[in-house]
């Protein structure tokens, strides 16, 4: 099985895309950059391909250097899917460096249950 999903990749021109699914969630994005005011701003903004084909504003990311483990000197990132359709909460997801010079995606937060209530309404 090819599993394309739960990962983010640069592309040549250094436009970073990604995929992230669940049961309930596909989401298809890439990161805009953005310029920072300070250093704990977002360093992106995850814009997302919706259903209906139009691209929409998603959540924001930070990026952040890896500087313990094996993976230090590496490159992370976190997002965070706000979206109201996401619940209150939103959807955050890590994304760790893979040994294909990508990132591989892992929902760190996320109540489907306040999905599928949304869905029922």
């Amino acid at each position: 099985m090819n599993q394309d999903f739960n990962t983010m990749n640069k592309n040549a021109d250094g436009l970073i895309t990604g995929q992230f699914a669940t049961r309930l969630i596909n989401e298809k994005f890439y990161l805009k950059p953005l310029s920072r005011g300070s250093e704990k701003a977002p360093t992106h903004e995850i814009i997302a391909k919706a259903p209906a084909g139009h691209y929409y504003s998603a959540g924001i990311a930070k990026e952040y250097n890896i500087t313990r483990g094996d993976m230090s000197g590496r490159t992370g990132f976190n997002l965070w899917f706000n979206d109201p359709s996401f619940g209150e909460k939103g959807v955050n997801v890590d994304a760790y460096p893979n040994n294909l010079m990508g990132w591989d995606l892992r929902l760190s937060s996320f109540k489907p249950e306040q999905q599928e209530q949304q869905q029922a309404a």
